[in-house]
């Protein structure tokens, strides 16, 4: 999906729990390979940050297209590690275009 469909706005406040520091943005997921841990139709909580460290959720623009996925750092390797195994994982390269717009903070889900 293309970022620009899915960007769901800025956000003030977030009344639920210490609400996170820094500029957020929430996107709506669509898909299953983050599941069971994101679902297909939540809302994620993103803080605008340029770097995550390993082992946290990112949302990481590729190619002009949004995905949430695990980073994880392997040598001079960056993996986009999906949570449903039926997904490979993903291997940022310079020869992708990609840029993380942020860390995933909270996940909202309608019940």
């Amino acid at each position: 999906m293309f970022s620009e469909e899915n960007y769901e706005g800025h956000l003030n406040k977030v009344y639920f729990g210490d609400p996170p520091t820094g500029e957020l943005f929430a996107l709506t997921c669509q898909g299953d390979s983050m599941a069971p841990y994101i679902l297909d139709g939540d809302k994620v909580i993103v803080r605008k940050q340029e770097t995550v460290e390993n082992g946290e959720i990112a949302a990481v623009l590729i190619n002009n297209e949004a995905t949430l996925k695990t980073v994880k750092y392997v040598g001079d390797k960056t993996l986009l590690i999906p949570k449903n195994d039926a997904y490979d994982p993903l291997v940022l390269t310079p020869d992708n275009q990609n840029q993380v717009l942020g860390k995933v903070v909270s996940i909202i889900r309608d019940i």
